[in-house]
């Protein structure tokens, strides 16, 4: 199972995901702050477009996770109401009876079907958001002399890490 049934077990996961909202607020502050002090300046820079391309990743994760929370609450509720509808032993033969639960089953298959799916697409938004906040975070490198040549570094390279990343997905 690549998640859980029941992902707040526990008081820190709350905990964890509020740290997380709160983090990105301040971001999202943050920009708007910058944006409102110097408007022509910061548009022009590199720093405002991968941040807001941080905060707008954030805020779709964040959507997207109450979204599939809520589709997991339904197919638990319609688990259990195949669970009830299950035909016992010796009502295999009664047509209508398993018609019924078949009904209910089919139902459940579709719904995980269509939460396979949405994982998918939220899967490869985390993994655009987790290449936007590496951006960000190599950005802000150039505020330290000593890490602003890690930028350069890979700032320089960007050419040939695009053409190898061309090449993996080519393969891959």
């Amino acid at each position: 199972v690549s998640f859980l049934s029941d992902p707040y077990q526990s008081w820190w996961i709350y905990l964890l995901d509020g740290l997380a909202v709160f983090l990105l607020v301040w971001q999202a502050v943050d920009i708007v702050k910058e944006l409102w002090l110097d408007r022509k300046e910061f548009l022009k820079t590199a720093t405002f477009w991968v941040s807001s391309g941080t905060v707008c990743g954030g805020a779709t994760i964040a959507v997207m996770w109450i979204i599939l929370w809520s589709r997991l609450e339904l197919v638990k509720e319609k688990a259990v109401d195949v669970r009830e509808n299950e035909p016992l032993v010796g009502d295999f033969n009664n047509a209508t009876y398993t018609s019924g639960y078949r009904a209910y089953v089919e139902e459940l298959h579709w719904d995980l079907t269509s939460i396979d799916t949405y994982l998918e697409a939220y899967r490869l938004t985390n993994s655009a958001y987790i290449w936007c906040v590496a951006l960000d975070i190599l950005l802000s490198f150039s505020a330290q002399p000593r890490l602003a040549s890690v930028s350069e570094t890979v700032l320089r390279a960007s050419g040939d890490l695009f053409h190898l990343l061309v090449v993996l997905c080519t393969i891959f």
